[in-house]
């Protein structure tokens, strides 16, 4: 699926909204990598309108488009500016011949897209003193025009501003546009709202996005003046405020083909607090652009290791899981009477633990030690620890931002994984809902397997199940180079991690397997893989484990949690019905097919002759739907259709059927109606109903002069021209009473004859290669036994 991902970023206000859209524009650009951004600007030069040269410095941070509102003409040096650039984008619904225009048309990765502005009608009240109500075309209207003739141009990417007050008409307007486009996104009133949701036809909404500028404020100006005015009733000078500013929008990725979006969050992004020192300035300068938890901690790590004057002897990978341990409180550097005390402890190796070129003590519940190696030479020491101890002077403000900054990412990506998740768990119970194979490389399992190690974000899966009749777990199906070897272990009820999930029926999590005594170490021994951390979970069918699901060592940048629990659970209540449906599917075809053989070798043995014959044709016929690449529901049912095609001579007489010497014409005749006999035993049965066709046309002829039918060419089905290969080769090679087989080479010379007259030439080439590259199998060795 071709993604485009895009941004809209609320209103800016004033010079506040103007500094923090470019203090945050390159973070949101960096972060977010979208392929396309939107800004409203209706408010941004000095709280009313927007100045040409205002527009030309958001074009230049990066914005693709700027819409407008209510604002649009207080500043009437934009009216010759906005007839000239396309980019910025006035309401729709102004009367004819107003400057400017309502939509805009571009490309984005090759994709049309456009952006409309409206403006909406309802309750444009006087506050402040500043606003007006005017009579403008209804937004609805013109809108679901405009809309139409764009996707009849081929438009599918449409996203609208609409700049209203009302949050009653701006949700009637998005439910009305609610298929038709892409994104309604509410503007105006300067608060960002808490519904940013994606409506049922794919078009994703918000009332507010809020806005760009001081949000400790009264809508961008300050609230000590707005205050005022309300108190007194008399008129005030506003100004807008500064404090606290941030650049409110949302973020959506939408779907290139259908114009849908398909994922969609709001978002406040602050600028960083200013400080003064030097050594703060710097350190906010390497972490301002950090957006993972190990670029955070490695830019953190090399501050304190700089700060301190201490080697950086890497670890950096290390520092972080460090960090993540518990919540960071104090940093010092130690000395005096309290170095020696903790150098003292220092000297007792227990419970010592060692990291890359670091080292960690556990001192108390809440305070560790952490210092270079080797120890006795390390001229300093790190302590992360307690209430009782201190940070030196400015460095506080530090560890304060290292842990906001950590919140704020780990609490990001648990956001995105949340989003991620639904719409996972969504796909997980699609697609497992969709098949009803169990084995194979489109079977249930091997689709929950690809999919669980996908949305786990792990390296590997496993699917153990119960054998009930030994009471032991096994692996049901292995991927991979250790596919083989791992489905040879069996664990005994209780044993190993998997082995008590479903003795106990209960979930697991493992964060490191080298400290679980429960660990089956063996399995590792056999496949080579490395298992380091585990979550597994019971499959419950009625309450009753029937199996467990795993997931193996967790990549990326967090570790296996309770929220990872919670989520393969959820998968696991999903799958255990469609395992348990596919197992009996499979048992209920398996016993299918054995009847199916049991007709096939009852008809067989009426002749000695043809003993054997319906099994060789079906091994034949499979090996060829198998080269041409049918799928292995199509295998299966040439299988049947081919063990059955001659089940119709049990209506023939055995002093016909068994004739030793040739037929007479009237013979002939009866046992031409073979076909026709197969197909009347087989409609009955619904399970086999489909494999009529097969059956009853594995006598036709490509060239039209076969029966019972006369059909011709491809009117013939797949199946029956394979069938009639196969049937033929072996009818020759085998000894009739009447005369010996024909050796192999005659035979499918015989058939290349009739190619194209009597067979699908096609089928002939493909059989006569498969017998190339196998003939000295037991494919072949068949005709001889």
């Amino acid at each position: 699926m071709k993604i485009i991902k895009a941004v809209f970023l609320g209103d800016v206000d004033d010079d506040a909204g103007l500094r923090a859209l470019a203090h945050i524009f390159p973070r949101i650009r960096k972060e977010l990598n979208p392929d396309f951004i939107i800004v409203n600007g209706e408010n941004t030069s000095k709280g009313l309108g927007l100045y040409p040269e205002d527009a030309e410095k958001i074009f230049t941070m990066g914005a693709d488009a700027i819409t407008m509102g209510n604002h649009t003409w207080v500043k009437r040096e934009i009216c010759p500016y906005i007839d000239k650039e396309p980019r910025l984008i006035r309401p729709i619904n102004y009367p004819e011949g107003t400057p400017g225009k309502g939509v805009f048309l571009t490309t984005v990765k090759g994709c049309k897209a456009a952006v409309i502005n409206a403006l909406g009608r309802e309750s444009i009240v006087n506050i402040f003193g500043k606003e007006s109500f005017e009579l403008l075309a209804d937004p609805f209207t013109m809108v679901e025009q405009q809309v139409r003739s764009l996707r009849e141009k081929g438009y599918r990417i449409i996203i609208v501003d609409f700049h209203a007050e009302s949050g009653i008409e701006k949700k009637a307007f998005g439910y009305f546009l609610d298929g038709q486009v892409t994104a309604v996104l509410g503007t105006h009133t300067h608060v960002q709202t808490a519904d940013a949701q994606i409506f049922e036809g794919g078009t994703a909404y918000i009332t507010d996005c809020g806005m760009t500028g001081s949000l400790d404020s009264v809508v961008g100006v300050k609230k000590e003046e707005v205050i005022s005015q309300y108190y007194s009733q008399m008129p005030v000078r506003f100004s807008g405020a500064e404090g606290d500013m941030a650049v409110c929008g949302v973020y959506f990725e939408i779907d290139a083909v259908t114009g849908k979006t398909i994922l969609m969050r709001s978002f406040i992004e602050r600028p960083e607090k200013l400080i003064t020192s030097d050594d703060e300035l710097r350190y906010l300068e390497r972490v301002r652009d950090c957006s993972t938890l190990s670029s955070l901690s490695k830019e953190t790590f090399e501050f304190f290791a700089s700060f301190f004057s201490v080697p950086v002897a890497g670890g950096v990978v290390e520092w972080e899981k460090l960090l993540s341990d518990f919540v960071v409180r104090y940093l010092c550097d130690i000395s005096g009477g309290r170095f020696q005390q903790l150098k003292d402890l220092l000297l007792d190796e227990n419970d010592l633990q060692r990291l890359g070129g670091f080292a960690r003590k556990k001192i108390t519940d809440d305070e560790y030690i952490y210092f270079n190696l080797p120890v006795k030479d390390s001229p300093t020491w790190f302590v992360i620890a307690g209430e009782d101890l201190r940070l030196p002077e400015g460095l506080d403000r530090i560890v304060e931002r290292f842990v906001r900054q950590h919140r704020r990412i780990t609490e990001t990506i648990l956001l995105q994984q949340k989003v991620d998740e639904g719409s996972s768990l969504y796909e997980i119970g699609r697609v497992v809902s969709s098949t009803l194979e169990l084995y194979g490389h489109d079977g249930l399992l091997d689709k929950i397997m690809a999919l669980v190690t996908e949305v786990m974000n792990a390296e590997a899966c496993s699917v153990i199940l119960v054998d009930e009749k030994t009471n032991e777990l096994y692996f049901e199906i292995g991927q991979g180079e250790k596919g083989e070897a791992i489905k040879q272990i069996r664990l005994k009820m209780g044993q190993g991690i998997a082995g008590w999930v479903a003795q106990n029926g209960k979930s697991c999590i493992v964060p490191d397997t080298s400290k679980d005594t429960r660990f089956f170490f063996q399995a590792d021994d056999k496949t080579k893989f490395i298992t380091r951390s585990i979550i597994a979970v019971p499959l419950l069918l009625k309450d009753k484990p029937v199996g467990v699901l795993e997931v193996l060592n967790k990549k990326g940048e967090t570790t296996f949690n309770e929220h990872d629990v919670e989520l393969l659970e959820a998968i696991a209540s999903l799958a255990v019905n469609s395992i348990d449906n596919a197992k009996l599917y499979v048992s209920i075809r398996s016993l299918y097919k054995s009847t199916i053989q049991v007709l096939a070798n009852a008809m067989d043995s009426k002749d000695p002759y043809t003993h054997g014959h319906s099994r060789r044709v079906a091994k034949y016929s499979v090996e060829i739907a198998k080269k041409i690449g049918l799928s292995r529901e199509e295998i299966e049912d040439i299988n049947f259709a081919a063990l059955l095609h001659d089940i119709g001579k049990i209506g023939i007489r055995d002093h016909i059927l068994c004739k030793p010497g040739r037929l007479t014409d009237e013979e002939y005749q009866i046992i031409k109606n073979h076909p026709v006999i197969s197909a009347q035993i087989l409609a009955p049965v619904e399970f086999l109903s489909d494999k009529i066709p097969m059956v009853r046309g594995h006598h036709e002829r490509y060239d039209g002069k076969g029966y019972p039918d006369g059909l011709k060419g491809k009117d013939i089905c797949l199946g029956a021209r394979i069938i009639a290969v196969a049937d033929s080769f072996d009818a020759m090679t085998s000894d009739r009473s009447y005369r010996k087989g024909m050796p192999f080479e005659q035979s499918f010379e015989e058939l290349k004859k009739c190619s194209w007259t009597q067979f699908d030439g096609d089928m002939v080439d493909v059989f006569r290669q498969i017998y190339d590259e196998m003939k000295d199998t037991d494919l072949f060795n068949l005709a001889l036994s």
